[in-house]
């Protein structure tokens, strides 16, 4: 189990010596008004295969035990440092406003200790999502929060001018919850990315936010 753990937790290391600044912990709460029964719901993590899981929204009656996750927002050292001086890294300014850059993880419950995991978009390749997946990795997906908490992503390339290039820092949001199958057969209601500009093609999605709420 020991050779196990550390097989798991060594390609971690990297990831973890630069995004070292780990937030408090706290729950993604969505919010809704296509479906209020969403409307205030945390997330879980949930089983979608060997020491992987997606963001997904809990099933009463399920069978499946499936609490809230609790997630911490990991920044690096290097970013918090360049931020604290004033317009000396100016394409920072624009991104400030949309919150420090880090990655989205979550500690795996594992014996004889919890396994350091980091949320990845997982593209599909026939439909127009892409699926948060936490798992081993040592990059990960660079998220933010907003000023209100909003789970955001941001990006410095305008991909919508007719010849793509760089642009300021801008904050997207662009969070759905659809049915998706994941893995071996996981059939879930899971947070989704839409890569596209509009609705995704799946009938079940729903739109969503995903609001940040530190747990007291």
């Amino acid at each position: 189990m020991i050779t196990t753990f550390l097989t798991l937790f060594f390609p971690f290391l990297a990831l973890a010596s630069q995004y070292n600044i780990s937030s408090a912990p706290f729950h993604l709460v969505l919010q809704c008004s296509e479906d209020p029964t969403l409307n205030g719901k945390p997330l879980a993590a949930c089983h979608t295969g060997v020491t992987i899981e997606s963001l997904c929204v809990p099933q009463p009656g399920s069978g499946r035990y499936e609490p809230a996750a609790v997630l911490y927002h990991n920044t690096s050292i290097q970013v918090e440092a360049n931020v604290t001086t004033p317009h000396q890294y100016p394409q920072l300014d624009d991104a400030m406003q949309w919150g420090t850059r880090g990655i989205l993880t979550w500690l795996m419950p594992f014996q004889p200790h919890p396994i350091p995991s980091a949320m990845t978009l997982l593209p599909e390749t026939l439909v127009d999502i892409a699926i948060p997946i936490i798992r081993m990795h040592d990059l990960g997906t660079m998220i933010s929060f907003d000023s209100n908490d909003m789970f955001v992503l941001q990006n410095l390339i305008d991909w919508e001018a007719e010849v793509p290039g760089f642009a300021a820092w801008k904050g997207y949001v662009r969070w759905w919850v659809c049915v998706t199958f994941v893995g071996t057969g996981y059939v879930r209601r899971n947070l989704v990315w839409g890569t596209g500009l509009g609705r995704p093609d799946l009938e079940s999605c729903v739109k969503v936010d995903v609001k940040r709420v530190f747990i007291d």
